[in-house]
């Protein structure tokens, strides 16, 4: 399946803009940085306005839907280089970093629900599909790269580092406007009333609140083990930083070099059995994390690991967005951001328990959240065809 032009520049402008992504991805160390707060307290910040910044998330697709696209783009634009300059500035005042944390948490989100708009949301079925996996592999590489120019200069350049983070982000932006708003003059379709998107979203979530519920159990389990494996290492005795470079090399490479392969291998089988299998290697994967104590099993696990995202993120984009189905592009990107940043504040909570529990109870807990998570799935999905059938019953009667 060939990209069109516009997909090729839109997937260029989200490499760049991720490969210098540096606040966002490192604001637990640049708040802990600051002398003013603590790990736990760094954390309970990030969680409290990772919360806030979702729940908006809803409201922000709606307003795309309805072609405010500038306006999204005055927010990202104007709460990232507030948050920019706040750590830039060396503030020290308790209120301003809070605020620039804030601001900057703020304008990714709504960044995430405008790109997924542009590059997924306004396709459908398994083009869909295979947006959101070029999607996955294109932020997975910009992320490593982000991460090796982190770790060589960081220390020494940081404020040039951080300015360069601010314009690739205005250029990303930018360019998702400029997109969207030519998409939007060339569509004739009217937008549903706020009342009228309320009722969506609740609708959403009343059919489809358990398969949802599923998913985000087997996100939080690979969202989690990203924070769990290098702590869980250092408390091992184990060299952290230097497994934790090997993961995400292992990780990069495995994606960049198999994701056209693994979908093409994978296409013949059903809807439901690739997320099984996605879930399975994840939970399997996971599950031997707690376990390694070599780098060559290391490398072996994050591959398992690897695999079962590579299948499974592409699947649950496509089902999240089903699940909305009724709501407009917009709307539903909105909904599923905020969906996502659930799962984003929940994950480190759980590999909080991980932490506290016996590896072995702790390698039983990976193996079983994303096995639960994909069963609890299935379960919930076949509740709104019972709901349907009963309905269709009363009606008939």
């Amino acid at each position: 399946m060939s990209l069109s032009k516009s997909s090729i520049t839109l997937l260029s402008l989200v490499f760049l803009s991720q490969a210098f992504s540096f606040a966002v991805t490192l604001l637990p160390n640049l708040l802990a940085g600051t002398g003013l707060f603590s790990p736990v307290q760094a954390s309970l910040v990030l969680a409290l306005a990772s919360l806030m910044s979702g729940f908006w998330q809803p409201l922000m697709g709606r307003w795309l839907d309805e072609g405010r696209f500038l306006i999204a783009f005055s927010i990202i634009a104007t709460a990232y280089a507030s948050g920019i300059f706040a750590f830039v500035l060396n503030s020290t005042s308790t209120l301003a970093i809070v605020g620039g944390a804030l601001a900057l948490v703020v304008a990714m989100t709504t960044l995430r629900t405008l790109t997924a708009l542009a590059i997924v949301g306004r396709f459908q079925g398994e083009e869909r599909a295979h947006m959101a996996g070029i999607r996955y592999l294109v932020s997975n590489f910009a992320l490593g790269v982000a991460a090796a120019i982190a770790f060589q200069w960081l220390h020494t350049h940081r404020t040039l580092l951080l300015s360069v983070d601010l314009l690739t982000t205005l250029i990303l932006g930018s360019g998702l406007t400029w997109f969207l708003v030519r998409e939007h003059r060339k569509q004739k379709d009217s937008t549903v009333s706020s009342a009228g998107s309320l009722v969506v979203l609740r609708e959403a979530f009343r059919l489809h609140g358990l398969p949802i519920a599923g998913i985000c159990l087997i996100t939080i389990g690979f969202m989690a083990q990203v924070t769990y494996l290098p702590l869980q290492l250092t408390k091992r005795g184990l060299p952290a930083v230097e497994w934790n470079a090997l993961v995400l090399i292992v990780n990069t490479v495995t994606i960049v070099a198999g994701m056209r392969f693994l979908r093409r291998l994978t296409q013949k089988l059903s809807d439901g059995q690739r997320g099984a299998l996605g879930a399975g290697l994840i939970a399997i994967g996971l599950a031997l994390v707690p376990l390694v104590s070599s780098p060559a099993a290391l490398v072996g696990v994050t591959l398992i690991w690897t695999l079962g995202e590579m299948i499974f993120i592409p699947w649950e984009q496509v089902k999240l967005y089903e699940f909305f189905g009724h709501a407009q592009p917009g709307l539903a990107s909105g909904a599923i951001t905020f969906v996502m940043t659930l799962c984003q504040v929940l994950a480190p909570l759980f590999s909080t328990i991980l932490l506290m529990v016996p590896e072995a109870l702790a390698s039983l807990l990976l193996l079983l959240l994303p096995l639960g998570g994909f069963a609890l799935y299935r379960w919930g999905a076949q509740l709104p065809g019972i709901h349907r059938a009963k309905g269709l019953e009363k009606e008939a009667a």
